[in-house]
């Protein structure tokens, strides 16, 4: 069996990864081979310019765990420990400074943080607001409805800012927060839920066969996120080398278009089924049993035939945003207080020209290159706000970016700018899908519409449809695989 992967990030690669030992597998990868992740060595410093961090927890974390183990890459992990700072302190910046966010709600209530101003009366009417009949409603209509919009604009916004770089009023609370959709559609509230949870098992988990595995497993969730000692791109590579090694050929070439073989009698499989042909942007041509596409769907609709214009319409419609990353290097500078990093929700973008700042240092001080006197963060910038703040993305002055970086810096953590030693700006077009309202209908009728348009042969996945973090991405891709070939 021939199967084509479209895309060339961590979803292709994953896909390809767990096909090979059942299919002959050809990656179309383009020039960028691992996607956003991002790893840069400036001066002797490794910098992230693309995702930094994984985190444990949960039935995608537990596939991305059980990847980097069979990668062997288990031995070169930088866990966090649960209660190190960077663990446990989590800051919203809010009325010109910043604001703990400890994990205990209890303490959070005592500290009487203005982030959190209005809690304690919405927790105790939230069981009581009546569960919505709507199939879907934004981030904010379900937080305010359900807690209130102080909640949903000074604590929910800025958290999402840091995930999805975008607007909570636009946001499917089914397709990005589907724990609190299915919370209130199944318990009728979320208190309701958090208190069947208390007292209900966990699902069990099929244990992995391989008994170090599941050892490694067990021992990374008690964490709270990691890393590995050569920065995020070690994973990207080392799942290239494996399964360029084990015999999957990776093309790099851009895909021009996909359609069904016409010619079935020169190009079939043993059943008669048609295969898919696949044509590339150098007028060569692969000819697949079934072909996965991971590729954005803005630029997967635009190499399905123009006959599929409802289709096309679909994907096209799937927007993404903008996002700069500024990593930062200072010296003689201290953080008062240590932790994971600080987020801005929306209503302080009239003071705050970023997203949020990830103190890179806190969380990783072991990591390769690291230099124990100096202060490494990462600042993010634009997302749902990026033409507003700055202008076409295309036309952006990195200088104009990293000055903005510099000033929030200063006015947040009191870094003086004449301490700057370092700096990296990367601006990266269109990379966080966004899922509005409806998403989730959405990817089902493309799902639909692509099984029944291919006979079954041409699958989707990747960051576009069911989860923008790398987690997702590998734990989607293991999903469809073992889909495809349980057929």
């Amino acid at each position: 069996m021939k199967v084509v992967v479209l895309g060339g990030g961590i979803s292709g690669l994953a896909a390809a990864f767990y096909a090979k030992s059942h299919a002959q597998v050809t990656v179309i990868a383009g020039q960028n081979v691992g996607g956003w992740v991002q790893t840069k060595l400036t001066n002797g410093r490794l910098l992230e310019a693309g995702p930094r961090s994984l985190r444990p927890s949960g039935e995608s974390a537990r596939s991305m765990l059980e990847l980097v183990y069979a990668l062997g890459l288990d031995k070169q992990v930088l866990p966090v420990p649960a209660k190190s700072p960077a663990a446990l302190n989590r800051f919203i910046y809010s009325g010109g400074s910043l604001h703990n966010l400890p994990a205990n709600p209890l303490k959070m209530i005592i500290e009487n943080s203005p982030v959190i101003k209005g809690l304690v009366s919405s927790v105790l009417k939230e069981p009581f607001q009546p569960k919505s009949s709507n199939l879907d409603e934004s981030i904010h209509e379900f937080v305010s409805r359900r807690l209130g919009a102080h909640i949903a604009d000074n604590l929910v916004s800025a958290v999402i800012h840091g995930v999805y770089a975008g607007d909570i009023k636009k946001l499917s609370i089914r397709s990005t927060l589907n724990v609190l959709w299915n919370a209130e559609q199944n318990h009728g509230s979320l208190s309701k839920y958090a208190l069947s949870s208390m007292f209900s098992k966990s699902p069990l988990v099929e244990p992995n066969p391989d008994k170090e595995c599941q050892a490694f497993v067990d021992k990374m969730v008690k964490g709270k996120i990691y890393s590995f000692s050569n920065g995020m791109q070690q994973l990207t590579d080392t799942l290239r080398d494996n399964i360029v090694k084990d015999g999957v050929q990776i093309i790099h070439r851009n895909c021009h278009s996909v359609a069904n073989d016409v010619n079935q009698h020169k190009n079939s499989k043993m059943d008669g089924s048609s295969q898919i042909k696949v044509s590339l942007d150098d007028g060569s041509t692969l000819y697949a049993d079934h072909v996965i596409s991971t590729i954005p769907s803005i630029n997967f609709a635009e190499v399905i035939p123009t006959a599929f214009s409802a289709l096309s319409n679909d994907l096209k419609s799937i927007e993404s945003v903008d996002v700069a990353v500024v990593n930062l290097v200072y010296q003689n500078s201290k953080l008062e207080h240590e932790g994971f990093g600080f987020l801005v929700p929306k209503p302080e973008f009239k003071n705050m020209d970023i997203l949020g700042v990830v103190y890179d240092s806190c969380s990783f001080p072991k990591q390769s290159t690291s230099k124990p006197n100096e202060v490494k963060l990462t600042v993010m910038l634009g997302g749902y706000v990026f033409l507003e703040k700055f202008g076409p993305v295309q036309q952006v002055s990195k200088e104009k970016l990293l000055q903005v970086s510099v000033d929030a810096v200063e006015k947040a953590l009191k870094f003086k700018p004449e301490n700057l030693i370092d700096s990296l700006v990367s601006v990266h077009e269109k990379c966080i899908p966004q899922y509005y309202v409806g998403h989730y209908d959405k990817v089902k009728r493309i799902e639909k519409e692509l099984s029944k348009s291919f006979n079954g042969n041409l699958s989707i996945t990747g960051a576009s449809y069911n989860g923008v973090s790398l987690n997702d991405c590998v734990h989607n891709s293991k999903t469809l695989v073992s889909k495809i070939f349980a057929k």
